[in-house]
């Protein structure tokens, strides 16, 4: 290629060897028609607002998705890991709390006679 500044040949090269010139310099046209700068401003428009729906779509379904799994891992663990005969129900928590409270009862129910009921508890005075 020649270069069109200096007029040296430069083989297949695209920078000019003696003033360093770029050789396939395309020159952009600017764009001045009023009707074609609307239709590039409404592609583009068109593109980001195509461009963020998208994104904000996928972001709602891996949420949901997300979600969704979440439950289903929780019910298996609820339901196959921890199986409600390994957990202590309610009622034998009451029953265990109702019987120690039953023994507080009769032994404070002996100190009272007049007798002193030996509970192996000090008290200070």
């Amino acid at each position: 290629m020649i270069c069109p500044k200096c007029g040296t040949e430069n083989g297949s090269r695209n920078v000019c060897s003696k003033c360093g010139n770029f050789l396939n310099n395309k020159v952009t046209q600017r764009v001045t028609d009023p009707a074609m700068i609307k239709q590039m401003k409404s592609d583009r428009r068109k593109a980001i607002t195509k461009g963020c729906l998208s994104s904000t779509l996928l972001t709602v379904v891996v949420l949901i998705v997300g979600t969704i799994i979440l439950v289903l891992l929780t019910y298996l663990f609820v339901n196959y890991i921890f199986p409600d005969d390994t957990l202590p129900s309610d009622s034998s928590v009451t029953t265990q709390t109702l019987s120690s409270s039953e023994t507080t009862v009769s032994a404070s129910a002996d100190s009272t006679d007049g007798t002193s009921a030996d509970s192996g508890i000090t008290t200070l005075p």
